[in-house]
C-alpha cells in the first residue's frame, strides 16, 4: 500500500491504535522487500545486514528477511540478550529512519 506512494513528496501519516500494532507494522516493513526497506538499508547498512542475515544486505534485497535469522541469533548470544531485544532495536532503527523526526 505505502510502496505505491513512495515517490509522492507529500508526508505520509500512518495512524496505529497501539504501540504494539505500530511495532508489527515496522517488523513487516523489515520483512518484505519494498522501497521503504531499501531506503532504510541504505541509511543503516549495518542494521540492514543484521536484519537480512547477510554480510551484504544487497544480496538479499529482493528476498523476505527473517528477523530470527542465524546472524541475529549469534548477536543475541554475543551480547547475552534475548531475541526480542535485538528485534526491538531493529524496529526502532527503521522507525527512526522512516519517521524522520529530526527533519
Amino acid at each position: 500500500m505505502l510502496d505505491n506512494s513512495f515517490d509522492d513528496p507529500r508526508p505520509k501519516v500512518a495512524i496505529f491504535p497501539k504501540d504494539r500494532v505500530c511495532d508489527n507494522f515496522y517488523r513487516e516493513l523489515l520483512k518484505w522487500p519494498s522501497r521503504w526497506r531499501d531506503f532504510f538499508s541504505y541509511q543503516r547498512p549495518a542494521d540492514a545486514s543484521l536484519a537480512s542475515g547477510a554480510a551484504n544486505w544487497k544480496r538479499k534485497q529482493d528476498e523476505v528477511w527473517d528477523l530470527g535469522n542465524e546472524r541475529v541469533r549469534a548477536e543475541t548470544k554475543r551480547r547475552g540478550v534475548r531475541l526480542e531485544k535485538i528485534s526491538k532495536e531493529l524496529v526502532e532503527s527503521i522507525r527512526d529512519v522512516l519517521e524522520m523526526k529530526n527533519s
